[in-house]
């Protein structure tokens, strides 16, 4: 077994348990971060957004991308939908697998990088390719 196989494993439920407090921790943290900036940047017309996302994230969330206040926020709004699916694969069961090569990815990356949908070779190739 290659050294690189030896350290891909499937989470521990405690490890998937912290990762999923902290990727729910900071799902709120950007949310109260995209209301602020909302309130401090947006006109009057962006009011009924900032309306929506304090009553329901989900449908505010479809209301902020269809907007130009968007331009304020975007890459926190990036960041949150990457958690958003995070979480979603953690309760699909599919939270820690490459999507490129379907091998778990490291608990390692995944405490750094909680939403890493690939591992760090497929990452490194994906970029390689990038920048061709």
């Amino acid at each position: 077994m290659d050294t690189e196989s030896k350290h891909r494993r499937q989470m521990n439920p405690q490890e998937l348990d912290q990762i999923k407090k902290d990727m729910l921790e900071r799902k709120k943290i950007l949310w109260n971060q995209i209301l602020k900036d909302l309130e401090c940047e947006a006109s009057v017309k962006h009011q009924d957004i900032i309306a929506n996302l304090r009553e329901d994230n989900e449908r505010g969330l479809e209301d902020l991308r269809e907007s130009n206040a968007i331009k304020f926020v975007e890459i926190k709004v990036g960041e949150l939908e990457q958690v958003e699916d995070a979480l979603n694969r953690v309760e699909s069961g599919d939270y820690g697998r490459c999507r490129d090569c379907s091998r778990w990815i490291r608990p390692a990356r995944l405490r750094i990088v909680p939403n890493a949908t690939r591992c760090i070779k497929c990452q490194e190739q994906l970029e390689r390719l990038g920048n061709i």
